[in-house]
């Protein structure tokens, strides 16, 4: 952990008075589509708690399919009734919920729950402190390149999309792959590179689509395409499979984003099976989980980039060795009074207390899901 941040996490006197817990089905108005199907729809919890001292934190996390909306909303329904008269106390909290589940296992649902809590703490801990999230973890916010990151499209409209995000200022951009056959992997990476100004970045994103099999001949034909990275090609903990992969080629392999705790990640890099870290805030374990993370990659000498949930990530970033890419793939804009922007390709975190989440909460009426 940072040896700036202060003792307060194990030493603040305010108590959790409440902690509301709010599913959000919010449509997209492009539906998003990915080698394992569509997504339609933003799934999302929004967590507020507050204090003994009027503060509140805030968070939100994302279960990805609408099937899984209602069962994570529950699992953080029971866990806010676990903080409620607890100290505000991050590292504690944390420490508590991961040990209450400890022979069940903290992943999954169980994982995400925990991660919402724990952002959430942590944003009331900085806002009770009256410093930004970065400030709170003994950073300093500075402007971080942001990669756009798109669906999987046609050629022509992948080239569209790659050149109006070049001409936004971004100096990345990540499209997805994983169809049907390699020639057409290779027509949206090559049409996106030709829109592409050479400058700018092209990151490419198989979701874990691919047998090791298939892999191998897809990123045999992709390594001198001048990609940054192919992310996730085969199952995520196929870390024998990454480990070949990346022993084969010059391209980076890109992991983290199901990383479910520093362990897996730390088990990932020993086996050598990525070039590249990208863990997630929700799965990694939250602010707590990220600190971990980020001595792990420090350690390893390995650049880390986040996944989603672009205003945290912002904060953690800073105070974060060897930061590499922020993600930039919005989720919950509609539901923000203040969205976070991006700037000639960067996104600096909010500079006020605490993350800078803050609602909208006529728009929370509209896109609840418990109505």
């Amino acid at each position: 952990m940072n040896k700036h941040i202060p003792h307060g996490p194990t030493g603040n006197r305010d108590k959790i008075t409440r902690v509301s817990v709010v599913p959000i089905l919010l449509p997209r108005a492009k539906p998003m589509k990915m080698a394992g199907g569509l997504i339609a729809n933003t799934p999302i919890v929004l967590v507020t708690l507050e204090t003994s001292a009027g503060v509140q934190g805030r968070s939100y996390v994302f279960s990805y399919v609408d099937s899984a909306l209602r069962p994570l909303h529950a699992m953080i329904e029971e866990m806010a009734a676990m903080v409620v008269g607890t100290a505000l106390q991050p590292l504690e909290i944390e420490k508590m919920l991961r040990g209450t589940y400890r022979f069940l296992g903290a992943t999954g649902l169980i994982a995400i729950a925990i991660a919402a809590i724990d952002m959430a703490v942590w944003d009331a801990f900085a806002r009770a402190a009256d410093l930004p999230l970065f400030r709170a973890l003994g950073a300093q916010g500075r402007p971080l390149r942001a990669y756009a990151s798109f669906g999987m499209e046609t050629p022509e409209a992948t080239a569209e999309l790659a050149a109006q995000a070049a001409a936004a200022g971004y100096t990345g951009i990540k499209i997805k792959a994983g169809y049907p056959t390699l020639a057409e992997d290779l027509a949206v990476v090559r049409a996106a590179r030709n829109a592409l100004p050479n400058h700018v970045s092209l990151m490419l994103d198989y979701n874990q689509s691919l047998s090791l099999s298939e892999a191998e001949i897809r990123c045999a034909a992709l390594d001198n395409e001048g990609l940054s990275w192919i992310e996730e090609p085969i199952l995520q903990e196929d870390h024998r499979g990454h480990a070949k992969l990346a022993a084969a080629m010059r391209t980076p392999i890109q992991l983290g984003e199901n990383w479910f705790s520093s362990r897996e990640m730390a088990d990932a890099i020993e086996a050598g099976a990525c070039d590249l870290a990208m863990p997630d805030l929700m799965k990694i374990g939250g602010v707590t989980g990220w600190l971990t993370a980020s001595q792990i990659a420090a350690t390893a000498a390995m650049p880390i980039s986040s996944h989603l949930f672009h205003e945290v990530s912002a904060h953690v970033l800073c105070a974060t060795p060897g930061a590499d890419w922020l993600e930039y793939l919005p989720l919950a804009d509609p539901l923000l009074q203040e969205p976070l922007p991006v700037i000639n390709g960067t996104v600096t975190p909010h500079p006020g207390p605490g993350t800078g989440l803050a609602w909208n909460e006529e728009a929370v009426k509209a896109y609840r899901a418990d109505r």
